[in-house]
């Protein structure tokens, strides 16, 4: 059956994709680069709604910028804008680095994470999967951004690889300090059922600041009982 009635199509004014002019003034946003840019916080906004402007002005902004107005705020609309047009590279720089570290931050905390729990690296593409279902529901805004995090299984051998030879780093410095120590050999299993021999170290320094740590394990291939202590 033939349906005579003409589609209603919506359009990007319809839905307020095109930035607007009065969400400078309102929300202190500008279109940079084809994207609405915050010019208090300088974080843009993915998607041009005037929702998601609102709304990121009314949660972060609106106590401290809320109080200007009439001429006030025009003015304080001008002094922000002389500032991005003082240095637009400098300013575009500065986001990208912020939402960069930011991801590498997230995806450092993930690989750490996925590590206690003796999980394998591979499940970092099912928690990103999950992730991303979640921001598109929740935030769609920060869909781009959240997609920047890398949770793939080599980066996050490399994430866990990084943390440990910082951790290695810290305990060298700190063992460098101790005034008596001892070394306890413990015996456990890892996830493969493996006999690991694990070796502890805990010490005191010149403050009697206790610190203890598990510094390496390694595979018993000959004998699976330990229990020994050696004390110095």
């Amino acid at each position: 059956m033939l349906n005579n009635n003409k589609k209603r199509t919506r359009t990007y004014d319809a839905e307020g994709r095109i930035f607007q002019e009065r969400w400078e003034l309102n929300y202190f946003f500008v279109e940079h680069r084809g994207a609405p840019v915050c010019l208090i916080c300088n974080e843009s906004v993915a998607i041009m709604k005037v929702y998601n402007l609102r709304c990121h002005y009314e949660t972060r902004h609106n106590d401290d910028f809320g109080k200007f107005e009439g001429r006030m705020r025009e003015d304080k609309l001008a002094s922000l804008k002389r500032n991005l047009a003082a240095s637009p590279a400098k300013h575009f720089l500065k986001i990208v680095s912020r939402q960069t570290d930011a991801a590498m931050k997230a995806s450092y905390e993930v690989a750490f994470a996925i590590a206690k729990q003796g999980k394998p690296f591979t499940d970092g593409e099912f928690v990103k999967s999950c992730m991303m279902k979640v921001v598109e529901h929740i935030c769609s805004e920060k869909k781009e951004l959240f997609g920047t995090i890398s949770l793939s299984k080599q980066t996050g051998t490399r994430r866990v690889e990084h943390i440990a030879s910082i951790l290695h780093q810290q305990l060298e410095r700190a063992s460098e300090k101790f005034i008596w120590y001892s070394h306890v050999l413990n015996e456990s299993t890892d996830v493969s059922n493996t006999a690991k021999l694990l070796i502890f170290i805990r010490g005191v320094d010149e403050t009697l600041q206790l610190q203890k740590t598990l510094p390496d394990s390694a595979a018993c291939t000959t004998r699976t009982k330990v229990d020994m202590c050696l004390m110095n």
